[in-house]
């Protein structure tokens, strides 16, 4: 019986792109089966999970991208806003996201310190 070779980028790719591992097996072309034991090995699961990575950071960076932008757009509404209620929606959406901001910024440089302190920290993490 001749063994097929299977494309771990395949693979990586239908994973990423997929609901369901099911349907990740179905768009790479190989076996559910396939698919499980691939996920079981050590050195696929080091590849998919900076893969993974890879592809939250991206979309990390689009939204900072656009953060900019929307915050001009909210304040624009907030000061010129033709109804009372659009400009308290775009003032509340303003300070729940900058309270959130901050809370998570605050957050973060306490885990950098406690990192730092402990020698723990991942100095290639954003």
């Amino acid at each position: 019986m001749r063994k097929t070779i299977v494309n771990d980028d395949a693979i990586l790719a239908a994973l990423l792109t997929s609901d369901t591992r099911k349907e990740a097996a179905e768009k790479a072309g190989v076996s559910e089966r396939t698919l499980y034991n691939k996920m079981n090995n050590v050195d696929f699961n080091i590849k998919y999970a900076k893969a993974r990575k890879s592809l939250v950071n991206k979309a990390a960076f689009q939204i900072q991208r656009a953060l900019s932008t929307s915050i001009s757009e909210l304040r624009k509404i907030v000061e010129k806003g033709a109804k009372d209620s659009d400009r308290i929606s775009a003032a509340r959406a303003l300070l729940e996201y900058g309270l959130s901001y901050t809370e998570l910024s605050e957050i973060k440089k306490q885990i950098a310190e406690l990192e730092k302190l402990t020698g723990k920290g991942d100095d290639n993490e954003i």
